[in-house]
């Protein structure tokens, strides 16, 4: 299984500059100057996420503003999927206690996971509930 490595693949794209925020959002992707801006102070976990989150939408392009809220989603879902593995997210749901324990070990932050579990495909959903079956 490959670890997917949003840091590697920014910096496999020399059009995008990273910079560096205080406050407000945890990122933003500007398609007009093609830069990526980070919150200072998120956990490597969040940034890693956040910075899969802003390359989604950098692959995507640029969307109308009427499909902002719409297109936040799709990236998000987007990065979850990306991010977290179907076996090692069932895996890691089979030992965690909580939430903030599993999203620890998929490497992501908790509102990435639980995008991830919110949209799990039915085949996914069936693939977890067979491997998690016999903790009940």
């Amino acid at each position: 299984m490959h670890l997917p490595h949003p840091w590697r693949t920014l910096r496999s794209l020399p059009e995008v500059t990273l910079v560096w925020h205080d406050g407000g959002a945890k990122g933003h992707f500007n398609h007009d100057t093609l830069t990526l801006s980070l919150r200072r102070g998120m956990t490597q976990a969040e940034r890693r996420s956040v910075v899969q989150h802003e390359l989604e939408h950098h692959a995507r392009g640029r969307v109308w503003a009427a499909w902002r809220e719409r297109e936040e989603a799709a990236c998000e879902i987007a990065a979850a999927r990306e991010l977290i593995d179907l076996q090692k997210l069932g895996e890691t749901l089979a030992w965690a206690h909580c939430a903030e324990e599993a999203a620890d070990e998929l490497w992501v932050d908790v509102d990435l996971l639980k995008t991830r579990l919110e949209t799990l495909h039915p085949a996914e959903r069936a693939y977890l509930r067979q491997r998690l079956a016999h903790l009940h």
